[in-house]
């Protein structure tokens, strides 16, 4: 190695030497400080058996002991110069430690007599027993066992919900404590890293406090494991209680029967707590009426408002209280009518009786529904008013007279709500039970296919007749008796609309069947035309509609004038949106009675020409002669100009013209058209065609024939033409007679030369 190099060796490797060798050289830690002597864990072998129930409680009280002993004894001494917060730290976990070996110990204790109750047997509760001879059996026990048995539900929620809450608890602690283990791991290392003996000493102070911390949390994990354990118990007995319970609710359920003495007990009962609220609402009136004495007095000498603003409030509080016990007294008359019901579905024989008792229970149910929802409501408006008042007593802090006013009001405000919570607990009682009732008598009419059947049937009946009597609205119809004018209100029920409108189309589908008849009776014997017997058939029916509507409300004693809202409504709907609707009803009506236009006649209408087909009361059917068939609105056939082709005939004029050439015989030709249609038979006689040379041409003379057809016969008119025109030009062909087609004469100047040039075909030029 060369002389003017000098080994080194790395930064972190030399303070690892000097840690090394102070750790060596240390004096021991626990050498200058005495140390907390901590209760002794249990040692458990991994091979040994868990320790039972009473072995841990022995090991409880001893720690108990121990940590008693340690807490007493005081027995760490500290120097002055040592940091008096951690003395404090050290005696709160000693007080901490010795109450968790003192819960421990309580636990464990609770645990041991929890699984010996455990261990009983159901038969041994009375309950049980009175239920155990043969039926029929009490329906009041019967409701106790569900009762007992409802409440091991809520308390079974209520551990599981516990179970979990403790599991959550566990993790936290055990997170608490691997933290806390960190900690002390840390510290162990700043005892040994002291530089000083003062401050090696504080550093085993802090050491043993976080190891008295760590035991403190073991001892609380196990605490709540005990808490654990037990929820676990109780939960395994609640389940097998209510297995056991359920079983034998549901072997005495069939079985169950109302005794009159068991009836009168009930009637007892109800009376006695209507006693009770009848005073009880007799103590409040008296209050209510010192309040408002109160208020009139204060209204006059107290101008500040504070005491009204209190008395306000009372005043509240008494209405609101007065309101609940009239709910409660109502719920107490409930129960009492829920009861003979129940009576008489239980006893009855007669299926009326028993259908009208369960209708009425089913009616209790949803008034009670309907209670306990206003009741929720009102709780909850009035949480967010106690919420409301405790901010503002909060914040008037520095004022406590003014505070003490505000807690008043809020004292007020929880009567409100005890009040509510009374009334919302009786009407969510009294709903469950009937619940309860209306399920039990549902399962009863499970008794085979028939009993089935049966209670099906009775279920849909009454749906069916709840419908048919549901009321849509009253009718009110003023009667004149003994001179004078009583109001009388009818019901107009869904059954009764029904009826009303299944006897109007019976009554309508008779008159329409009569209609028909009177229709063709006036067609065959008294020779109306078919429009005209059309038009009296419908004008009939919607007369005769009219009276058979006027007669069925009479029958259903529903007063015209309940649609007098309902006519002013559709005139104006008819004023503003049915203009035209009503304008093609009224021209509709003017051309059937005018009869200026017909079925059957050829009309010429805004471009449409053909039959009419049908004449409406909105519009006229109009079908073209190539089989196109319009609606045209009746208001067109009054406002517009119409062509009737056989508004007072159905003679039809026809022109067929003629071209023959120069040079021929016009009365030859003449009388060759005249002996066409002399041939025909479709060419009327009367009046008889004519002939007419119409004109000179440029290249034929012009000769017309005209003739009459009628435009309903056998052939139309166009087909007559056609058949003429093929005669004519036959005899015309026959007598030698040209129809010349258009020539033209061309004059050619010769004053010049006429240019003759020759072209060459396949050059494709001039030559």
């Amino acid at each position: 190695m060369p002389a003017d190099r000098v080994p080194t060796m790395k930064p972190g490797l030399t303070l690892l030497l000097v840690f090394v060798a102070l750790l060596a050289t240390a004096p021991p830690a626990q050498a200058s400080l005495p140390k907390i002597a901590l209760p002794e864990r249990p040692a458990v072998s991994a091979t040994s058996a868990a320790p039972s129930l009473a072995e841990q409680l022995d090991e409880a009280r001893a720690q108990l002991e121990q940590a008693l002993a340690l807490r007493d004894r005081q027995a760490i001494q500290h120097p002055g110069q040592y940091r008096q917060d951690l003395v404090l730290d050290r005696q709160r976990l000693l007080d901490w430690l010795v109450d968790l070996q003192r819960e421990k110990a309580k636990r464990l204790e609770e645990l041991v007599t929890l699984r010996n109750m455990a261990a009983a047997s159901i038969d041994d509760d009375p309950l049980v027993k009175t239920l155990q001879g043969n039926p029929p059996y009490s329906a009041l026990q019967v409701d106790a066992l569900r009762d007992e048995i409802d409440g091991m539900k809520e308390k079974l929620a209520a551990a599981e919900a516990g179970f979990r809450a403790k599991q959550t608890e566990i993790r936290n602690l055990q997170d608490q404590l691997k933290a806390k283990a960190a900690a002390s791991r840390q510290a162990s290392e700043r005892v040994l890293s002291a530089g000083s003996e003062a401050n090696a000493a504080r550093a085993r102070e802090e050491l043993e406090v976080l190891d008295l911390f760590k035991r403190a949390t073991e001892v609380e994990i196990a605490v709540t494991a005990l808490d654990e354990e037990r929820l676990k118990v109780q939960m395994s007995s609640w389940r097998s209680r209510i297995e056991e319970m359920q079983a034998i609710a549901a072997r005495v359920l069939p079985d169950q029967n109302l005794t009159l003495d068991d009836l009168a007990a009930q009637r007892q009962r109800v009376n006695s707590e209507q006693i009770k609220l009848a005073a009880e609402m007799k103590s409040m009136l008296r209050r209510n009426a010192q309040h408002r004495a109160a208020q009139e007095r204060h209204a006059t000498n107290d101008k500040s408002g504070r005491a009204d603003a209190f008395l306000d409030m009372a005043l509240k509080t008494d209405n609101a209280i007065l309101k609940g016990l009239d709910h409660l007294q109502m719920l107490n008359s409930v129960s009492g009518d829920a009861w003979e019901k129940r009576y008489a579905v239980l006893t009855s024989s007669d299926p009326e009786q028993r259908r009208l008792a369960l209708a009425t229970l089913e009616e209790l149910g949803r008034k009670l529904a309907d209670l306990r929802s206003q009741s929720s409501t009102r709780q909850e408006a009035l949480r967010t008013e106690i919420r409301t008042q405790r901010i503002r007593i909060d914040n008037l802090a520095g004022d406590r007279e003014e505070q003490g006013r505000e807690k008043e009001i809020l004292v007020l405000l929880l009567h409100q709500m005890a009040m509510d919570e009374r009334v919302e607990l009786a009407a969510a009682r009294q709903e469950k039970q009937l619940a309860r009732w209306l399920g039990d008598f549902s399962d009863r009419g499970d008794q085979g296919f028939l009993g089935s059947a049966n209670w099906l049937g009775e279920r849909v009946a009454d749906v069916v007749r709840n419908i048919w009597q549901r009321e849509l609205f009253v009718a009110e119809d003023v009667s004149e008796i003994d001179g004078r004018q009583v109001s009388v209100k009818y019901g107009i029920t869904v059954g009764k609309s029904i009826g009303l409108v299944v006897v109007f189309f019976i009554g309508y589908w008779l008159l329409a069947l009569v209609s028909r008849f009177i229709q063709q009776q006036l067609v065959r014997r008294l020779r109306v035309s078919p429009q005209l017997a059309s038009v009296i058939r419908r004008w009939s029916m919607i007369a005769l509609s009219l009276a058979l509507i006027i007669l069925l409300l009479n029958l259903a004693r529903i007063p015209l004038s309940v649609f007098a809202f309902l006519g002013g409504a559709l005139a104006i709907g008819f004023g503003f949106g049915a203009q035209n609707i009503i304008k093609n009803f009224i021209s509709g009506l003017i051309v059937l009675f005018e009869r200026k236009v017909r079925v059957g006649d050829v009309v010429e209408l805004g471009g449409v020409t053909g039959y009419v087909t049908a004449v409406d009361l909105r519009a006229t059917t109009v079908r073209s002669f190539n089989g196109v068939e319009a609606l045209i609105p009746n208001a067109n056939f009054v406002e517009n100009q119409v062509i009737n082709w056989t508004y007072s005939n159905r003679r039809v004029r026809r022109e067929l013209p003629v071209d023959i050439a120069y040079g021929t015989d016009v009365h030859q030709t003449e009388a060759l058209f005249l002996a066409a249609t002399a041939e025909h038979p479709y060419v009327l006689k009367d009046p008889l065609p004519e002939v007419f040379f119409d004109g000179f041409g440029d290249s034929a003379l012009k000769v017309v024939l005209v003739y009459w057809v009628e435009f309903d016969g056998a052939k139309g008119p166009r087909r007559v033409d056609s058949d003429l025109r093929h005669d004519i030009y036959g005899r015309l062909a026959a007598a030698g007679i040209a129809i010349p087609f258009p020539q033209r004469e061309v004059l050619v100047s010769l004053a010049q030369p006429l240019a003759v040039r020759t072209t060459d075909p396949e050059a494709g030029h001039a030559v």
